[in-house]
């Protein structure tokens, strides 16, 4: 059994994140993986391609893709979501930062003044080169460069993370406002629905906002199909 991605459905998800980066899409966009999924085939017996098995040159690349397409196939991909393999194995963002998805950061570790010095002419030249960039925004003790950071007309949008320990996207309205009044765009990291409505509540509104992949156990899918009609997604 294949891939549940059908051609049709990449022209439309393509169509979805191109209204949704012009800023032309009227409601969140929504990826969810659902659990449970028969692949029509046993599992392969090589491991799945991770930081902790990515140094095992004994593994043929055939085998390592034959055991991504099976993982591939185990998944429902609703709403927003699509078939995607995580190369974080070759090291943390590496491959975003190849591919401009993300911006990373250790801001918290420095004052305002270095970052407006070191910090803020570098993401301001690295967000001109890209067609679409986003800024993670990590801790709190990196809000106070949230002003200089707003301040960079190349940047897309925020991807705000409180931290461990701290409490979820829902806790934080004044900092999803400022992005939203600097005309951002914003990623919610809540792995549940619940902080992406309390988010769209606050800002009044759900059109350029992204939620995190959510991956959810198949008991969940109901509820999750449910949700996906509730914010205008079939």
């Amino acid at each position: 059994m294949s891939i549940d991605f059908s051609p049709e459905r990449w022209d439309r998800l393509r169509e979805t994140y191109r209204l949704w980066w012009a800023g032309e899409l009227d409601r969140p966009v929504v990826p969810i993986e659902l659990a449970g999924r028969d692949p029509g085939r046993p599992r392969p017996h090589v491991p799945l391609l991770t930081q902790a098995t990515c140094h095992r040159l004994d593994i043929p690349a055939e085998a390592l893709i034959d055991r991504m397409d099976y993982e591939l196939s185990s998944w429902h991909y609703l709403g927003d979501a699509y078939p995607r393999v995580n190369f974080d194995a070759f090291g943390p963002v590496v491959i975003a930062a190849m591919l401009g998805a993300r911006l990373e950061n250790t801001s918290g570790q420095v004052g305002p003044d270095m970052f407006d010095e070191f910090a803020a002419p570098e993401l301001k030249a690295t967000c001109a080169k890209l067609p679409y960039s986003f800024y993670h925004l990590d801790g709190v003790d990196a809000l106070v460069h949230l002003r200089s950071v707003l301040a960079i007309d190349d940047l897309d949008g925020v991807q705000w993370v409180p931290g461990a320990g701290r409490p979820g996207c829902a806790y934080w309205p004044e900092v999803y406002r400022r992005i939203r009044a600097a005309g951002k765009k914003i990623q919610v990291v809540d792995g549940d629905l619940a902080g992406l409505d309390a988010v769209i509540h606050q800002i009044g509104t759900s059109r350029g906002v992204h939620q995190f992949l959510i991956r959810a156990a198949a008991e969940e899918g109901p509820l999750l199909r449910g949700k996906l009609r509730e914010y205008g997604i079939e």
